[in-house]
C-alpha cells in the first residue's frame, strides 16, 4: 500500500528472507513492527501510531531479552485499546496481516483445560473476535486453533465453528505464523525455520487454511485480560519465546499464489 511499489517494496529489501521479515526500521504508515530486544515493556514503530499506542505492555512472567528472544511463562504483551481498534474496527479497507516469529511454543499444556494463547482479541460487546491459540482438551487439543467472529457469528476461516489444524509444529520448532485478510481471503499458515514466507505457496499443505471473508469488526475490548500476545488470565496462558511481531493495515504483504 505505501511507497511507489506498494507493499511489495518489502519483498526486495536487501537481506530480507521473506515478505514479513521486517525490522522496526522497515515500519511504515501501514505496518507496525516490534522487536523483542529489551526488558519490561516493548516499544514498536509504524502504522501511523504514536506515543503509548506504540507500547506493548509486559504482563505476567516474561524474561529479559537474550539473543533477540524473550520467553513468556504465563506471560503476555498487551497493546492499547487504540492499537486494537486501529487494526480491526478502524480499518475501513477490511485488510490486515499479523506475522509472529516464535519458538519453543508449549503444545501440550500440563494442566487440564489450559490454552496457550498466541494472540487474542475479543470485542465489546462480544460481536467480534480473533483467536490464535492451542487448546489442550477437546477435539482441537494440541492443535493450532483459529476463531474469527463478527456480529456474534463465526466467519471466514471459522465459518460455522472454529478451525483447527490436522497437524502441528513441534514444541522446540522455530516458526513464522501468519494470519492475513485482504478483503477477499481469510488465510492462516505457518512455516518452520527462520526464513519468513512471502506467498501462499510457501506454506505447506496441512499447515495452512483459507476461506472467503470481507467484513468489519466491532470496536472496543472487554478487559485487559482478553487481548494481546500471550495471555495470563488463568485458563489461557502465554508460553512461548517471541522474537518479533509484524501487524499491518495491508492484507497483501503475503502474495496469494
Amino acid at each position: 500500500m505505501s511507497g511507489p511499489f506498494g507493499s511489495q517494496q518489502f519483498m526486495y529489501k536487501a537481506g530480507a528472507k521473506g515478505a514479513v521479515d521486517l525490522l522496526e526500521e522497515d515500519a511504515d504508515s501501514d505496518t507496525f513492527v516490534c522487536e523483542f530486544t529489551g526488558t519490561g515493556n516493548e516499544t514498536g514503530a509504524g502504522a501511523g501510531l504514536s506515543g503509548s499506542n506504540l507500547i506493548l505492555t509486559e504482563a505476567g512472567t516474561v524474561s529479559d531479552a537474550s539473543d533477540g528472544w524473550r520467553t513468556l511463562n504465563d506471560g503476555a504483551f498487551r497493546p492499547t485499546q487504540a492499537w486494537i481498534d486501529h487494526f480491526f474496527a478502524s480499518n475501513s479497507g477490511n485488510e490486515r496481516t499479523l506475522a509472529m516469529h516464535l519458538k519453543n511454543i508449549t503444545v501440550d499444556a500440563t494442566t487440564a483445560g489450559e490454552t496457550n494463547g498466541l494472540f487474542n482479541w475479543v470485542g465489546s460487546p462480544a460481536t467480534g473476535a480473533w483467536y490464535l491459540y492451542i487448546p489442550n482438551s477437546g477435539g482441537s487439543a494440541n492443535k493450532l486453533k483459529i476463531t474469527n467472529m463478527t456480529g456474534n457469528a463465526y466467519v471466514g476461516i471459522g465459518n460455522n465453528d472454529s478451525w483447527y489444524s490436522d497437524s502441528l509444529f513441534a514444541s522446540d520448532d522455530e516458526i513464522w505464523i501468519c494470519w492475513w485478510q485482504d478483503g477477499t481471503y481469510d488465510r492462516v499458515g505457518w512455516v518452520e525455520g527462520s526464513d519468513a514466507p512471502s506467498k501462499w505457496s510457501d506454506f505447506d499443505s496441512g499447515k495452512r487454511t483459507s476461506a472467503s471473508f470481507n467484513g468489519a469488526y466491532a470496536s472496543g475490548v472487554t478487559s485487559a485480560a482478553n487481548y494481546g500476545f500471550g495471555i495470563n488470565n488463568g485458563s489461557i496462558v502465554g508460553r512461548f519465546d517471541i522474537n518479533r511481531i509484524v501487524m499491518s493495515l495491508s492484507g497483501s504483504l503475503i502474495e496469494n499464489d
